[in-house]
């Protein structure tokens, strides 16, 4: 429930996150221009993944594009997964499942203390009643603590929703998390890709001056030679 509630605040106050994803809908409405999907305001979370798919007139997906292009102005920016470095833990947690798990053990509480209740007014068995009336009251208070933290993790839920533009009746945090947690690794797999090409690149124009110099160096040494062997 807290590692819910750190990763709402997390994703929300994510500079890094957010100016990608600015830049993700800038590029999409620059190709979408002119079309029905032109001029959107927001970015769907599960349209993120697309962006591996979707290749560019470079023959590049639009992921690798922006990258490359972030990567020229501020590679600051794509150290997102520095930011949100347990989402993939938080995509784990399944909030419908819990309060339906709290909903099932607050019953069977209340079935507990009814129980008690009518063996007490009916004046049976005191030691079952002074045993359990103890635990049943310590059980309540953790439940209700409990409650507590799952609809303060379902508000954090549903503020994220209306940062990110999404319907947090159309969604579940699980679902979100593991989109999000997807998008940020592919992220980060596609940095290490392209500066990796790019080292690439670097080392083959090295080589391709080292080996010009050289043929340079060795005109150069055969026209002294030849110089040398003139007739007076």
């Amino acid at each position: 429930l807290v590692l819910k509630r750190i990763y709402s605040d997390s994703i929300h106050n994510s500079k890094n996150l957010a100016r990608l994803l600015g830049i993700v809908l800038k590029v999409g409405n620059e190709l979408n221009a002119g079309t029905s999907k032109g001029g959107a305001q927001g970015v769907h979370i599960s349209s993120l993944t697309k962006l591996t798919t979707t290749k560019s007139n470079t023959k590049k997906t639009l992921l690798e594009y922006i990258v490359e292009k972030v990567e020229q102005k501020d590679p600051s920016l794509l150290g997102i997964k520095k930011d949100l470095p347990l989402l993939a833990e938080a995509a784990k947690v399944n909030l419908k499942s819990l309060t339906a798990d709290i909903n099932k053990l607050r019953t069977g509480i209340k079935s507990m203390v009814a129980t008690v209740k009518m063996a007490n007014d009916a004046g049976n068995d005191h030691v079952f009643v002074e045993k359990l009336s103890p635990f049943l009251g310590r059980a309540s208070e953790t439940i209700d603590s409990i409650d507590e933290r799952n609809q303060e993790a379902n508000l954090a839920f549903t503020e994220l929703c209306v940062y990110l533009g999404e319907d947090p009746n159309a969604t579940s945090p699980d679902s979100m998390f593991k989109e999000l947690s997807m998008f940020v690794n592919l992220v980060d797999s596609t940095v290490t890709k392209v500066r990796e090409a790019e080292e690439r690149k670097r080392k083959k124009a090295e080589r391709e001056t080292k080996r010009k110099l050289k043929k340079k160096s060795s005109k150069s040494s055969m026209s002294s030679t030849e110089g040398g062997f003139s007739s007076a």
